[in-house]
């Protein structure tokens, strides 16, 4: 043996087994839009690419679903990043399905044996952490770090249980009621959705959202809302408001869904009312700005939720297609207590007014309130002393007093 194969040989008896997850961002919202066939072709298109950058010897199996593993039987730590480098470069080019061209992104996750994990199943699962750290960092590629590692088994188990209920479409949408100040009746409904844990009980948005945008399970939960609550349109009556995601809007196909759910329920675009959020107004805006104005062309309406509480709030209002924002609740819950608050309050109103927007004031709790913004020209109302979000059944059933 000479010294370069002797060499060879050391360093392979120092390397040792390393685990790669992969798994495409937003699949689920691709196969929903273009169909199960082009899924699938994109499948068969992926895995033949990572065969080709893969070395003699290196498994790759796929895991179900948009998942893949790649098993390297002898790699090192900078072994084991060359070759996911070289499986995310795999995605800079489009792939060619039929008639399309489409950009695809993935979340690849690494882990070592044995530094992250003795036997298969807690390798597998450093993997599995390590790939939802890709996703929440986006990326694209992190190594399994224990010091980072939030995600205990719990979160992992309930990201799973997330990924499983979006997919077979089963969470409960609750419906608060909003009030048209100047008519004092109900003609819009927001919809809100709650998701009913396997051991954790009746859990409200804040509690698994953020779990959903940081396992990029958030596009395809905002459809599953989407779809839902344009079904339940038929029974609410008046116009119906959906909170959407950054990350929603900045993925390629939600404004074919959005469009497609409306045709398929045959809900006029203008009854339909898109929420987003002014941090979503930050990051990569050109990404989605185009689908919003071409939506907003078709009369579907834009409302800016949780005004007041971003940042660059008067560039927004100038350079975003809004119909109507959103006043945070804060400001709500001092009217009658503090002059500076109202002063604070009466400014957006005006503000707004002058940029021809309507405006809605969030966490509306007494009727002093109420009677404080219907005398300083706000258009909406939503809180508990209008209504409590409630079922579709309820919500159809109801009758609101003429207290209003």
């Amino acid at each position: 043996m000479d010294v370069y194969d002797k060499s060879l040989a050391d360093r392979r008896k120092r390397e040792t087994p390393a685990l790669i997850y992969l798994d495409l961002d937003n699949f689920k919202l691709l196969n929903d839009t273009l169909g199960h066939q082009v899924g699938d072709e994109l499948l068969r298109q992926l895995a033949l690419r990572i065969k080709e950058v893969l070395r003699q010897g290196d498994l790759l199996a796929r895991m179900g679903g948009d998942e893949f593993a790649v098993l390297l039987p002898s790699a090192d730590r900078a072994s084991a990043m060359a070759a996911a480098r070289r499986i995310i470069e795999v995605f800079d080019y489009p792939f060619t399905l039929g008639e399309h061209a489409i950009h695809v992104q993935a979340s690849l996750g690494v882990a070592l044996f044995p530094e992250h994990g003795q036997t298969l199943d807690a390798l597998a699962r450093a993997a599995d952490v390590a790939m939802y750290q890709a996703k929440q960092s986006q990326t694209h590629i992190a190594i399994y770090d224990p010091t980072q590692d939030i995600n205990s088994v719990e979160r992992l188990e309930t990201i799973q249980h997330l990924r499983k209920t979006i997919q077979q479409g089963r969470f409960l949408i609750q419906y608060q009621p909003i009030l048209n100040i100047a008519e004092r009746y109900v003609n819009k409904w927001e919809a809100l959705v709650r998701w009913e844990h396997p051991t954790r009980g009746l859990l409200r948005p804040a509690d698994f959202v953020p779990l959903a945008e940081e396992s990029g399970l958030i596009g395809e939960l905002d459809l599953v809302v989407l779809k839902q609550a344009v079904q339940d349109q038929k029974r609410l009556g008046g116009e119906l408001a959906i909170n959407f995601s950054a990350v929603t809007l900045a993925h390629p196909n939600w404004v074919r869904e959005v469009v497609r759910a409306l045709v398929d329920e045959a809900l006029q675009p203008s009854m339909l009312w898109l929420e987003i959020t002014e941090s979503a107004l930050l990051p990569e805006r050109q990404k989605w700005l185009g689908g919003l104005v071409a939506l907003r062309g078709l009369g579907v309406r834009v409302a800016l939720d949780d005004f007041g509480m971003g940042y660059s709030s008067l560039a927004h209002l100038k350079q975003v297609p809004v119909d109507l924002i959103k006043i945070d609740r804060s400001f709500v819950a001092e009217i009658g207590q503090s002059q500076t608050s109202e002063d604070i309050l009466r400014a957006m109103l005006q503000l707004a007014s002058a940029f021809g927007l309507k405006t809605l004031a969030e966490g509306v709790e007494s009727r002093a309130q109420l009677e404080w913004l219907a005398h300083h020209g706000c258009h909406y109302a939503q809180g508990y002393y209008i209504g409590l979000p409630m079922s579709v059944e309820q919500a159809s059933a109801k009758v609101f007093p003429g207290a209003f």
